[in-house]
């Protein structure tokens, strides 16, 4: 078999036939080989390759040819779209037996044809939605053939009317249900357990593992084999499901599930949950409302006091109350109400568990957001755990992305993970970065701990647009920088100017790419998973080494843990990892053989400190200049 890969991915192969303009890269071939002999073998291969590789079919190539189900699991939906819809139709061209793929995300990504004929029932002017929307997905609803809301644009990620017709394991009657037999969630599971290849994402993977572990049951077939794309986002997604996370709105959303599965019942009985369910709704008003209004994520701990504790524990008391009114009065038809049970069980479980807060292996924190205050509890590290809930029986492991080694070594990523690791490998970028980039990095500004600082290198950033002539990324590492560049910058710009939150990411990155000389300033979202090939995007500016915040209570209770160990949190910890999100950041420039660009460093720390140089060493090779005259030579 390792021939045939080879003869795939060979200069003159079958894939070079498949490909417009295909380029042979040895990178590739390389890597598409050592998946193989990990599959075939049953190890655990980490495996960085480079912008460019081509990694996507180096391991759907062996995925395809292996002889057994292999699940890939993305970080991110678009990546899940392109594997689907661009990579895996190439493959079919190029195999000779039918390659099976199956696309699966969560389920309330799809439409509940039951939930849609109950909101039917009620009819519009009895739902306060908005006629337009409710007319267009009437459309839509009587012709999609897969029910997934992705083919809905005009639907926002926020609507309630989606949250109302939505696939929900709450709502789920199963086989009892009357479409069960055209139920969209139930067709696709059909189609993924009969697949070669299903394409799930991370937020699903460990959705689904969780589940797993607490339930028995399972939404994602069972694979002989599972791949981790965009793996650097592994640790951040498993740490937010391996934990609890409750707000005033998730409370509310279930508090009308039991009504409307309470009115669809035929227990008479039923009129005795109002009282329950009022009480739980009040005392969930007054808890969350505690913590007040705000920006920003805060501690718990700091929050915790003896109205909270009370508020707390009535809280905790309403959720139980509910939870034995529902189980003695049994209200609730017989196939829906183990599923509520179980859920307003965690309710109070959860509340009881932040309340208390006495396990040290865990973090308590909070987040302001526009739904009001989300509470969390997180374990401070995922390595005990997470090669267990990933079933670490079950080999082979890939995990891959462009950002997995700190100074060529990948050490950082596997103490994180826990994984005992078989082989590491990396896969160097096939572009020749000295020739195609050139890394300007400022001496002449002042240093972030300068007042003056954003004012100065507004002025900078001005200068490299003109130089560049927009076709720019501007990537802060704060909400407050970006506000403060925005506003000097913009009254002298003579391009667009995009603003990460003025429009939903999508729409700004199409407005970005059509217009051809915007200016697009952003934060964390933009510094990764963004792909914009060609001279729209010429220059990324970066204001700041990416560090985190050391008061964030999430990195505060990591940074503690190291230390109580007797670890160097700071070299262990803070530096790896501003050092992967910066490759993320500076990998947007390079996307084609054919780019060229500027990319600028404005923090001088990354040549004036001694852990400048694990930046440096652990990024492209850019041409490097001080020189602010060079940018424009090598651009013309």
């Amino acid at each position: 078999m390792e021939g045939r890969i080879r003869a795939f991915l060979s200069d003159a192969g079958d894939l070079s036939r498949a490909i417009d303009r295909f380029e042979f890269r040895p990178q590739q071939r390389d890597m598409a080989l050592d998946i193989w002999r990990t599959l075939e073998t049953g190890g655990i291969l980490f495996a960085e390759a480079g912008t460019g590789t081509g990694k996507s079919l180096a391991y759907l190539i062996p995925a395809a040819l292996w002889g057994s189900p292999v699940l890939i699991s993305t970080g991110t939906r678009n990546l899940q779209e392109q594997l689907y819809w661009q990579d895996i139709p190439v493959l079919r061209k190029i195999l000779d037996s039918p390659l099976d793929a199956v696309i699966v995300k969560g389920r309330n990504n799809y439409l509940c044809r039951k939930r849609w004929d109950d909101v039917q029932s009620q009819g519009i002017l009895n739902t306060g939605f908005k006629r337009d929307d409710w007319n267009r997905l009437s459309e839509w609803v009587s012709t999609t053939r897969t029910g997934d809301r992705a083919e809905m644009e005009f639907l926002p990620d926020t609507s309630r009317l989606w949250q109302n017709v939505c696939s929900r394991s709450e709502t789920c009657l199963g086989p009892r249900c009357r479409h069960y037999n055209d139920c969209f969630v139930v067709r696709l599971k059909i189609k993924a357990q009969q697949a070669d290849i299903v394409i799930a994402n991370h937020h699903l993977f460990f959705a689904d593992a969780v589940l797993r572990s607490r339930k028995r049951i399972s939404a994602l077939p069972s694979v002989g084999a599972v791949i981790f794309d965009e793996a650097h986002l592994v640790d951040d997604i498993a740490t937010g499901f391996l934990g609890i996370r409750i707000n005033h709105r998730d409370i509310l959303d279930f508090l009308s599930l039991i009504q409307l599965f309470a009115r669809n019942g035929s227990n008479r009985k039923k009129w005795k949950l109002d009282k329950p369910i009022q009480k739980l709704r009040e005392a969930s008003a007054v808890y969350f409302g505690l913590f007040g209004l705000g920006e920003g994520r805060f501690s718990l701990e700091s929050r915790y006091g003896e109205e909270l504790n009370r508020q707390a524990s009535i809280l905790a008391g309403s959720a139980e109350n509910l939870l034995q009114t529902m189980t003695r009065e049994r209200a609730i038809p017989d196939e829906s109400r183990n599923e509520l049970e179980f859920r307003l069980r965690d309710i109070a479980d959860s509340i009881a568990f932040l309340d208390q807060m006495s396990d040290p292996d865990y973090v308590f924190w909070g987040e302001h957001t526009q739904a009001g205050p989300i509470l969390h509890a997180n374990p401070i590290e995922i390595a005990r755990d997470l090669p267990g809930l990933i079933r670490q029986s079950l080999r082979p492991l890939v995990f891959t992305s462009a950002t997995l080694t700190v100074r060529n070594s990948f050490e950082y990523i596997i103490s994180r993970l826990g994984f005992d690791v078989s082989e590491t490998r990396c896969y160097p970028s096939p572009f020749d970065y000295p020739q195609q980039a050139v890394l300007y990095l400022p001496d002449h500004l002042p240093g972030p701990d300068d007042p003056d600082f954003y004012r100065q290198i507004s002025g900078e950033i001005k200068r490299i647009l003109d130089v560049s002539r927009g076709r720019a990324f501007i990537l802060c590492t704060s909400y407050r920088g970006m506000d403060i560049i925005r506003e000097e910058i913009k009254s002298d710009l003579d391009y667009p100017l995009c603003v990460q939150g003025e429009s939903p990411k999508h729409v700004l990155l199409e407005r970005f790419r059509s217009d051809g000389h915007s200016v697009l300033i952003g934060t964390a979202s933009f510094w990764q998973g963004v792909d914009v090939p060609g001279p729209a995007l010429s220059c990324v500016i970066i204001d700041k080494l990416p560090f985190s915040i050391p008061t964030d209570p999430v990195i505060k209770a990591r940074i503690e843990k190291i230390r109580m160990m007797g670890g160097d949190a700071f070299n262990d910890f803070q530096i790896p990892e501003a050092v992967m999100i910066l490759k993320q950041g500076l990998g947007r420039l390079i996307r084609s053989r054919s780019d060229r660009g500027i990319a600028a460093i404005l923090d001088h720390r990354v040549f004036t400190k001694s852990y400048g140089r694990a930046f440096l060493d652990s990024i492209p090779e850019f041409t490097r200049t001080h020189d602010f005259n060079e940018l424009s030579a090598f651009l013309e």
